[in-house]
């Protein structure tokens, strides 16, 4: 971190000062660079010292060098001698907080003195203070929530210094360091009911004033009123308030029905086409992207209002083209996800591709809430639980997928298919499908049925039937 600090620092000299050509009396013509700050190899409550160092040229005729430095007073006075190493001079200079220190390099030949333009280099005991440079907040295995801020110092043997870190509405947090890193670890089993909004952070090692971060985490916690002893990672699948969800949505490649290779591998918006199909229609079986809006292909039912298709070979996209007892879940199954389990909105990286999603998992005694975006380890995606992507859903109308363009509303393309739909009570054909999904005039995830059946195609993610 101190080798960006002082990067960016003299990008800053080098910026202002540009470079210098002496030749006026002189035999020869020297070219000064721009003065350079390099490391801080002291810093004290008094003041700091530093190496220095600025290149010079001899461009035209020849002279004899007698001494290279720096001066440090507008009068020439005062110098620093220095010393020639790879075309440069450099040098050890000396300040204090109380004033700016004037930098000259300057030349001594046989024909006089050539000096550089001079810089004042401006710095404070804040300059020495930690800085707050980035922050990351993931989801680990057993319900832990890691937050890691990677901290800066101009002089690093001053370290962070004391380190505070504290949860709303809950109190203190243990932190530790690795480097310039600081981590904190939160058992979000261990929470009380309650909501819990931000992580604050200061950081402080007597130079200036501490630095600080706000990190968002926005929780909420409730004693759970169900529990579900035996959920967990299977072999084949991701069991979930008594149900096996498979690991990973249903997908057509190339002529091949499967279950995605992993919970968070989607094709995407640019790789959706006739042989990579993610997105499918109520009651139709077949891989395909319609032209033209889809009408429900359901048995008539006269004077039934809804109509379940679950398990149904000729009806149920994924009992039809999956070996095994895999079939699409039922708006029970999805209403189970939203009373009985834990629910953090998050992404996933991959092999270079971020896919964002939401993960219900188990937290025993406690549900846990939160759709502040967080980072899920991909190798450890379904030890943590069941990760549904929001990819948003295929508009036949347009012929396109939608997805929002921002990212920070990725969250609210959430939709997912069920068995079941509510058919309209003038004509078999049309109808509401019941759907998982966000719903976004009420900002919270749903399960109900929702009115872009006949013109969407959705994503699906399989369960096991039950008998």
């Amino acid at each position: 971190m101190k080798q960006i600090s002082i990067i960016l620092y003299s990008f800053l000299i080098c910026f202002l000062f540009g470079c210098e050509k002496f030749d006026d009396n002189f035999g020869s013509t020297i070219e000064f660079g721009s003065i350079y700050v390099g490391e801080f190899v002291d810093v004290n409550s008094e003041g700091y010292t530093f190496r220095v160092s600025c290149p010079y040229n001899v461009v035209a005729g020849e002279t004899e060098v007698k001494e290279v430095g720096y001066f440090t007073n507008s009068s020439q006075n005062d110098k620093v001698v220095g010393e020639l190493i790879d075309g440069e001079i450099v040098a050890t200079l000396s300040g204090d907080f109380e004033k700016s220190p004037y930098i000259q390099a300057y030349v001594e030949t046989s024909e006089g003195v050539a000096m550089s333009k001079f810089i004042n280099l401006t710095l404070n005991q804040q300059n020495f203070a930690p800085t707050i440079l980035s922050h990351s907040v993931s989801f680990l295995p057993e319900n832990k929530y890691r937050i890691e801020v990677t901290c800066g110092l101009l002089y690093e043997p001053l370290g962070l210094g004391s380190i505070t870190a504290t949860l709303s509405g809950s109190g203190s947090l243990e932190t530790k360091t690795e480097g310039n890193n600081i981590v904190i670890d939160i058992d979000a089993q261990k929470l009380s009911a309650g909501s819990y909004s931000y992580v604050y952070l200061y950081v402080g090692n007597g130079f200036g004033n501490d630095a600080y971060i706000r990190i968002p985490l926005f929780l909420n916690v409730k004693t759970a009123t169900n529990t579900f002893a035996d959920d967990g990672e299977k072999d084949d699948c991701i069991r979930l308030c008594g149900i096996d969800w498979a690991k990973g949505n249903l997908q057509y490649n190339s002529g091949e029905w499967r279950i995605a290779p992993t919970q968070d591998a989607v094709f995407g918006v640019n790789g959706s086409d006739a042989n990579h199909i993610e997105y499918f229609c109520y009651g139709d079986i077949d891989a395909e992207l319609k032209t033209t809006t889809h009408l429900f292909n359901i048995p008539p039912q006269e004077g039934i209002l809804e109509y379940d298709i679950q398990g149904d070979r000729l009806y149920d996209v994924v009992a039809a083209n999956l070996q095994g007892n895999w079939c699409l879940p039922t708006p029970e199954n999805f209403a189970d996800l939203l009373q009985y389990a834990s629910c953090q909105y998050g992404y996933v990286d991959r092999n270079g591709v971020r896919t964002y999603g939401y993960m219900f998992y188990n937290s025993g005694d406690k549900i846990l809430m939160s759709t502040q975006n967080v980072g899920f380890d991909a190798e450890h995606l379904d030890e943590i639980g069941l990760f549904l992507p929001t990819i948003g859903y295929y508009y036949i109308t347009s012929k396109s997928i939608v997805l929002n363009t921002s990212l920070n509303l990725r969250y609210e393309d959430f939709y997912y298919m069920s068995s079941r739909v509510h058919k309209s009570w003038l004509n078999d054909k049309y109808g509401e499908m019941y759907l998982l999904f966000y719903y976004q005039w009420y900002s919270k995830l749903s399960s109900d049925y929702y009115l872009k059946s006949s013109i969407s195609q959705v994503p699906v993610r399989p369960i096991k039937k039950t008998d």
